[in-house]
């Protein structure tokens, strides 16, 4: 395994503000558990989101969970591509953010593992709160599309992963969802100053994800442009953070270390020895096969102590 070369021993205020990780579960509940047990540190709190599709209590079945770890209780079914992505990660920094200690959220998966010691990674975020990678859609034009078209993928009956004929259903909500697009179709998209892409991972400081929060609540015509957007978790954070600031080149400076050069992609991780060179700024990596878990963490966790 290639360490950062910023991999340097860290220490936190006893005082530090809070960290709260922000989960989007749904099948890797081994990983969880070891991210869990890394992070049960009073400076850090952990909120859960998991798939509406899966049982809460066969995914918790045996495992230990730190007290510092909540499953929320607003729940969405998930659909790769779709608007619930959003709206589970709403979810999620509300039931984070109404913590008054909580100073920066981190969006993660639960097949997440830290790179860094968590005294390291508070000490990061602490510093910088603001990670999130962006690049202006209309320079990748299928990512542009993604925003200018009309989709709708948060339903069995139009998902975008492969399902059994028999479970795409046409439901009532499917069909009241369809008949709101093609009246927000009627009044067209709104016109951002520009749209920005990027990785669905990020860390972000208290004032902008609330200021942009408060963006999605508010405008039910922005809203509305992104829920019928295709894969808006890779949009919807990253144009209103980008068009906030008024950027106008693209930044990297995401969390979360992701490989997307080998197949499948991305990548899934079974030992430390898979990891690429990890680059300067990455503080957690993700697709860590439940059942290695354990293994990779344990080689993480040593490439702490001897740093």
């Amino acid at each position: 395994m290639n360490q950062p070369a910023s991999l340097t021993a860290c220490t936190g205020s006893e005082t530090a503000a809070d960290v709260a990780l922000l989960v989007l579960a749904c099948r890797a509940p081994g990983t969880l558990e070891h991210l869990a047990q890394a992070f049960a540190d009073h400076r850090f709190r952990i909120h859960v989101h998991l798939d509406r599709k899966v049982d809460l209590a066969a995914y918790a079945a045996g495992r230990r969970w730190p007290e510092n770890l909540r499953f929320i209780a607003d729940r969405h079914e998930v659909f790769w591509g779709g608007f619930n992505m959003i709206r589970a990660t709403e979810a999620l920094a509300r039931d984070a953010l109404r913590h008054p200690r909580t100073a920066a959220c981190v969006l993660v998966s639960d097949d997440t593992l830290p790179l860094l010691s968590p005294g390291c990674i508070h000490a990061a975020i602490t510093a910088q709160p603001d990670r999130i990678d962006v690049g202006l859609a209309k320079r990748n034009p299928p990512f542009l599309r993604r925003y200018t078209g009309w989709f709708f993928l948060d339903s069995p009956a139009t998902s975008a992963r492969p399902l059994e004929t028999q479970d795409r259903i046409v439901d009532v909500p499917t069909l009241d969802a369809l008949r709101r697009l093609a009246q927000a179709q009627a009044r067209g998209k709104y016109p951002l100053p520009e749209v920005w892409s990027g990785s669905q991972w990020w860390s972000l400081g208290r004032p902008v994800l609330e200021a942009m929060l408060d963006d999605l609540a508010r405008d039910a015509w922005l809203r509305e442009s992104f829920e019928f957007a295709a894969v808006p978790d890779e949009l919807v954070f990253q144009t209103l953070y980008a068009n906030r600031l008024g950027l106008t080149a693209r930044s990297f400076t995401g969390p979360m270390l992701t490989d997307m050069t080998r197949t499948p992609a991305p990548f899934v991780f079974h030992s430390c020895e898979e990891l690429p060179a990890i680059p300067a700024g990455k503080l957690f990596v993700r697709k860590v096969a439940d059942g290695a878990a354990a293994a990779v963490m344990r080689r993480l966790a040593g490439s702490w102590e001897v740093a």
